[in-house]
């Protein structure tokens, strides 16, 4: 699984209702129509197309600040396949299990014929398992790559870049080619419901960090303003490069490369009599690194926007342009770390006064350019989107003035631009977006030794060498509740649940009166709605675990039996 990044966190995620795991089906109909206990994909003869949604709640992933963003660095899912039975071997076709994002809320999914795999209900493929070629003799974990899935409600670039989380639907594909409703066998996995074992519940884990992006200060307003026109300039080459992406630095092959960009302040020049800037940042949809890494170490990389002296256009050389900024303004570096994660929002600061000059009409506006500090060594260079990109996803460069809250406004107040294409509207700095309330989830204390009993006599009081981190569950928001639904009959049931913990064997050291022993005990790993009265989840165990590390307890404590 994945490992969490420097600085970040790693987290493991369940569904939390019966309702996040679904099957739906094509016509004619069959009993894994709205099941929920395995997670069902393919075509048999006698039944329709099926698919099943999986959903997952991110809610706990989004930062508290609007200018916070969650850069997910890697993301995977482990779902547990089912033994084929034998009398449906001979029937199996070699088959793939592909993940697609829902477009659409499970209600909402279009059923007909011909439509359930269709673009009006979900987004292309994000991701595959192995391909399963022969029919599955036995019940084994599989492992998938989850991140570009959870990119698509995640976005790195923004949290309003995100689509709507409505879930994964997982499908089939036939890997000979044959139409996805051809007969075959249909592929199971474990699903979700009371009997299933913890450890099969479909699981993904996430591995983040949060990263804050500047932000205006207080008594500024931020107004983003799109690129008017944006190049690169290529050492010694005549040749022009638009339509590229920007770049900066000497490449693997030796060649030096700067960019251009050229905003325009209209919105704000055609809004407002006179502009107080406070600050100014250009940013820039951060894609990667160029070409293979064929350099030993790349370092990170350093880079400066100094203002353009004279006016350009987009078939412009090095050789016509290269020279003329004006080194004497005042420059902010801004680092590429080799790290950095692709994707992202890569925020320069300019000259705020520079800026403000252009916006109020007293200097001529010919844009930036962009130089790397280090042009004479070799390195892999970063890549970000130009003005003409028009690929999902891809952020065009835009840049962020923070003006005077309340300045001289001429005519209707200044609208922000909105983002690219495949996002949800901008929020400014100022705007505090709407979360949701977190579900049932893990709280962890801070480290305390603990004591167990000596699991050889049982009598023996153990104490941990070092302080162990306690876990307790928690539903402040209420997600675990009684709820009524329909069952694939039609019929009403009723269930109640209650935020409770999954379990696992942790092993650690105690010192039993003076006899270092490795003792494995029951731990917390994560918590999920269930059935209050499951049996798996007993008092004698789970539940005194939890509500002796809820209260906060000064000394060591008996935290489970071995």
């Amino acid at each position: 699984m994945c490992q969490s990044p420097q600085g970040g966190y790693r987290v493991e995620l369940h569904p939390d209702s019966l309702a996040d795991v679904l099957v739906i089906m094509e016509k004619p109909l069959d009993g894994d129509d709205g099941r929920n206990d395995e997670v069902v994909a393919g075509k048999a003869s006698g039944s329709g197309l099926k698919i099943t949604v999986l959903k997952f709640d991110l809610s706990d992933l989004i930062p508290a600040k609007s200018n916070e963003a969650v850069w997910v660095y890697e993301s995977k899912i482990k779902l547990r396949l089912k033994e084929v039975p034998v009398g449906e071997r001979p029937n199996w076709k070699s088959q793939t299990t592909v993940m697609r994002p829902l477009k659409v809320s499970t209600d909402d999914i279009a059923t007909g014929n011909g439509q359930l795999t269709s673009d009006q209900n979900i987004f292309d493929v994000e991701g595959s398992f192995n391909p399963i070629n022969k029919a599955p003799t036995y019940d084994k974990d599989v492992v998938a790559d989850f991140t570009d899935t959870i990119h698509t409600w995640l976005n790195p670039y923004s949290i309003n870049a995100g689509k709507e989380n409505f879930g994964v639907a997982i499908v089939n594909e036939y890997n000979n080619g044959d139409p996805e409703r051809s007969n075959a066998v249909n592929v199971r996995y474990y699903g979700y419901d009371n009997e299933t074992t913890p450890d099969y519940i479909p699981m993904i884990d996430v591995c983040y960090k949060i990263v804050e992006n500047p932000q205006c200060e207080e008594g500024f307003e931020e107004v983003r303003v799109p690129a008017k026109q944006s190049t690169v300039i290529v050492k010694d080459n005549d040749n022009s490069f638009n339509n590229v992406s920007l770049t900066v630095a000497m490449d693997t092959n030796g060649d030096v490369s700067r960019s251009l960009i050229v905003f325009d302040f209209s919105q704000l020049t055609d809004n407002f009599k006179n502009v107080d800037v406070g600050d100014s940042y250009i940013h820039l949809n951060y894609l990667g690194l160029s070409g293979d890494n064929t350099v030993a170490s790349n370092p990170d990389i350093v880079i400066r926007a100094y203002p353009v002296l004279k006016e350009w256009d987009e078939t412009v050389t090095w050789d016509e342009i290269a020279e003329d900024y004006d080194d004497n303004s005042v420059v902010h570096p801004a680092t590429v770390e080799v790290s950095r994660l692709g994707g992202t929002d890569f925020a320069i600061k300019v000259d705020a006064g520079t800026v403000e000059s252009w916006v109020n009409g007293d200097t001529e506006n010919y844009g930036f350019i962009l130089i790397a500090e280090d042009e004479n060594s070799k390195v892999r260079t970063p890549l970000f989107v130009d003005d003409d990109d028009e690929e999902p996803d891809h952020h065009k460069p835009v840049i962020s003035v923070c003006h005077a809250a309340g300045g001289s406004s001429t005519t209707t107040p200044v609208t922000t631009t909105p983002l690219p294409t495949g996002s949800s509207t901008f929020t400014t700095a100022t705007t505090k977006p709407i979360f949701k309330t977190p579900r049932c989830k893990h709280i962890e204390e801070d480290p305390k030794k603990i004591t167990v009993p000596d699991p050889s006599d049982n009598t023996t009081i153990c104490v941990s060498d070092n302080p162990i981190v306690l876990k307790y569950c928690d539903d402040s928001a209420g997600a675990c509740k009684k709820e009524q639904r329909r069952d694939a009959r039609g019929l009403i049931t009723t269930s109640c649940t209650c935020c409770l913990p999954i379990l696992e064997k942790k092993t650690h050291t105690f010192d039993c009166w003076g006899t270092k022993k490795p003792i494995e005990i029951d731990m917390i790993a994560s918590c999920q709605c269930q059935e209050c009265q499951n049996p798996d989840y007993e008092e004698s165990e789970a539940m005194v675990m939890t509500k002796r590390a809820a209260r906060l307890m000064d000394g060591p404590e008996l935290l489970s039996r071995v």
